[in-house]
This record gives structure tokens, sequence and C-alpha cells, in this order.
């Protein structure tokens, strides 16, 4: 079971690089919005439109994944050949590390003073652990209660909730992204509106719960979905807002000015592409 969250986990977090990067653009466009018109002049459409094409390969992307863990033979489904694993832990038969005890010229206790503390200090995280664990089955599954097991019936609860929770996504993929200039879809879409980049974090979030809710079952732990896998990506955004806002990258080193870096690396080159010239030769 470790391995196939491990899997989908990281599948997930691939698919996640491109919300933070289309985020961070969103932010930085946002700073260019004329307050009167409260639009934002583009100069490089090209641009913008792979900026699109990277919103839309997002959604078919997640919408592809969500499809794959609720499908016959998934993820979710796939619980049914682990529901021995998914039951409350017992306190005791949790794995602890001992604490170590570091000790102060003026404050020694006893051997058996620390081997009283030590135990308690286990036995306190084992209770906590068995607890978490606990609370994640009653998230995954509501209908459960602690002298029960978990059944093919709770695992069919919690697909038909995850289904409802990440249907606007295969909404708006079928909409407005893969069938966009399809006759049903073009009348359809005038009574369904694009979902936004906050409606598609929390679609992650529905999943990341429940991933989590898993991890913390089954190991213990908690799996960090909030980490960036792309190294940049703020820079990375700047840039290309830049070259949407000014056009080209000589349009941004035109609007800011030339930098004296630049005009001694480019042996006295007063264009970006002159210098770039220089570089290629």
């Amino acid at each position: 079971m470790k391995e196939l969250l491990d899997s989908y986990s990281r599948d997930l977090l691939i698919i996640k690089k491109r919300l933070y990067l289309l985020q961070s653009i969103e932010s930085n466009l946002n700073c260019h919005v004329d307050p009167k018109s409260g639009k934002v002049e583009v100069l490089n459409i090209q641009v913008y439109e792979m900026v699109q094409d990277s919103l839309h390969m997002l959604i078919i992307d997640l919408c592809s994944y969500c499809k794959n863990f609720g499908k016959k033979g998934g993820f979710i489904r796939g619980l049914n050949n682990h529901l021995s694993k998914l039951k409350p832990r017992i306190p005791k038969k949790i794995n602890v590390c001992e604490p170590m005890m570091i000790h102060l010229p003026f404050a020694r206790i006893s051997a058996v003073r620390e081997s009283a503390i030590k135990k308690s200090r286990v036995q306190q995280r084992q209770q906590r652990l068995s607890s978490a664990g606990t609370e994640a089955l009653e998230r995954l599954f509501p209908s459960w209660s602690k002298d029960e097991k978990v059944t093919q019936k709770h695992v069919e609860d919690l697909l038909k909730r995850f289904k409802m929770a990440v249907k606007n996504i295969e909404e708006d993929r079928n909409i407005h992204r893969a069938h966009r200039f399809e006759r049903e879809s073009c009348k359809r879409s005038a009574d369904f509106q694009p979902i936004s980049l906050e409606g598609i974090e929390k679609t992650f979030k529905e999943i990341e719960s429940r991933l989590s809710d898993l991890w913390m079952i089954s190991s213990l732990t908690y799996y960090d979905f909030d980490r960036d896998l792309s190294p940049n990506t703020k820079q990375t955004a700047r840039d290309i807002v830049d070259q949407i806002i000014h056009g080209s990258i000589g349009g941004v080193v035109g609007a800011t000015g030339i930098p004296g870096e630049l005009k001694r690396l480019g042996a006295n080159k007063t264009s970006y592409y002159q210098y770039r010239e220089t570089l290629s030769r």
C-alpha cells in the first residue's frame, strides 16, 4: 500500500508544478492591471497563449489523474485489497523511538526516574499517533465507527464523495479545454464558467487530504504536498510576465534600461539582440 501511495502522491506533485507557476504569473499580471479598464495590455500574445495552454494542460492532466484515481481498478477501489490495514492502531504496538535525556550538572535525576520519564513520553507519543490514525479513518469514512471494520461499502461511499468533489474539474476539462470547439460544448460553455486557479487549488486539496489521511493510517506519517519541485518559479514567472507586457526580451531591456554590465559584456553593444549575436558566434 505504501508503494501505491508514494506513486500517486508523486504523480500529484508533478502535476501541481504547473499550478505554482500559474499562480505566480497571475500574481505578477495583476500588478499590471489598468485601474480604469480593469484589463492588462498584452504585447506578446504568443507567450500569453502559451501560458493559457499550460492552464489547459494542468486541468486536463488533473482530470486524467482524478479519473484514474476513481475508476474501476483505480486507487480508491484498490483500497478493497487493503481493508485489513484500514483499522485503528493499538498504541502499545506502535514502534516509537525512546527520547534522549540530556543531564545538566545541576539537575541530575536518578536512573529510575529517568526510565519512568522515558516510558511516559513513549506512551504519550504512541497515544498521539494512534489517535491521529483513528481521526484519519473517521475523516475518510464518516459512516465508520470504532467498533466495526472498514468494508467495501465504506470504500464505495468514499468514491462517491470524491467524484462529487472533483466534478467541476471534469466538466471544465470537457467544456473549456479538451472539447471546447465541439458544438455541444460550445452550447454548454455559456452556462458553465471556467474554473479559477483558486478552484483548481481546492481540488488539489481535496485529493491531498485523502492521500494524507491514508499516509497517516498506513504509515503514521504525513506527506508534504506543499512543495514546489521546480526551482526559481517566482523568477521564471516574472520573466514570462515581462515578455507578455513588453513584447520581447528586447522590449524588456528597452523598458528597464540597458544595464552597464550588459553593455560591458556585449562589447559596447547597445541592443540585447546584438549582445546575443556575439554569444552565438
